[in-house]
């Protein structure tokens, strides 16, 4: 008989490091909690998908020229209003991957060695692992601050 994890739902009510933290003693991993952090979550919106551009053929006529400069005027719009979600996506999308990578750096004790090679050291493990995710970023930290023990 095979036997299944089944992994509890996370709710986070806000991020921060705190809440972050008592999800850790509640029981869930800091693997759960990166890949929470990362995909699907109420906190994570998706991109702003960028509206396209109106296009007029070479030989038109003056009817479908005005149909164009109709068009490009709620493009405009749409673009002003897209680039202003960009940027709410932008913040947002910044705030969850700096609140990551201070969970990283507390769980992983990079906070607990010395400051002058903290940032070489994050930045050794993030170049090496961060294609395949922050737990893997997560996983070489730990080795190397293992070294500095």
């Amino acid at each position: 008989m095979k036997t299944t994890d089944i992994k509890k739902k996370i709710e986070i009510k806000e991020l921060t490091l705190e809440c972050l933290q008592e999800k850790l003693n509640e029981g869930h991993s800091v693997m759960e909690l990166l890949e929470y952090l990362q995909g699907e979550n109420p906190h994570r919106f998706n991109n702003p998908e960028k509206p396209k551009k109106p296009s007029i053929n070479y030989s038109h006529t003056s009817i479908e020229a005005k149909q164009y400069a109709k068009d490009l005027e709620i493009w405009e719009e749409l673009i002003r209003n897209y680039e202003k979600e960009k940027e709410v996506w932008r913040e947002k999308d910044n705030e969850i991957n700096l609140l990551m990578r201070s969970f990283i750096i507390k769980e992983s004790g990079l906070d607990k060695i010395p400051e002058q090679v903290q940032e070489k050291v994050w930045r050794k493990a993030y170049e090496d692992s961060n294609s395949a995710g922050y737990y893997e970023v997560y996983q070489n930290l730990n080795e190397l601050v293992d070294l500095f023990d």
